[in-house]
Formats: C-alpha cells, structure tokens, sequence
C-alpha cells in the first residue's frame, strides 16, 4: 500500500484509492483505469499550463 497526495503515483500503481475531503466528510472510491489515466493526463496539462505562465 502507498498512500501519497502526489497525482504522479498514480502513474506507477494500478490500483488508486481516491480520497476527497467534502464538506459532509471524507469520500473514498476506486478509480478506473480510464479515470486514473484522465488524471494523470489533467495533472499534466496544468503542470504545463501553470509552466507556461511563469516563463
């Protein structure tokens, strides 16, 4: 088990646990392969975008 905050793990481990805090308490589900590729992809994308605005 890896428990990490950091997007990037979900790169290297199949199965991803998400964890969100809300305001009527924390939720938990499994993400599916296509989600889990999305968020990697969309934790990219504004890596690059926030990239972007600083050069």
């Amino acid at each position: 088990m890896v428990i990490s905050h950091l997007h990037a793990v979900a790169e290297a481990v199949d199965d991803v646990l998400w964890v969100q805090r809300t305001a009527a308490g924390s939720q938990a589900r499994w993400l599916t392969r296509e989600q889990r590729r999305a968020l990697i992809e969309d934790h990219a994308r504004s890596g690059l975008l926030g990239l972007a605005d600083t050069l």
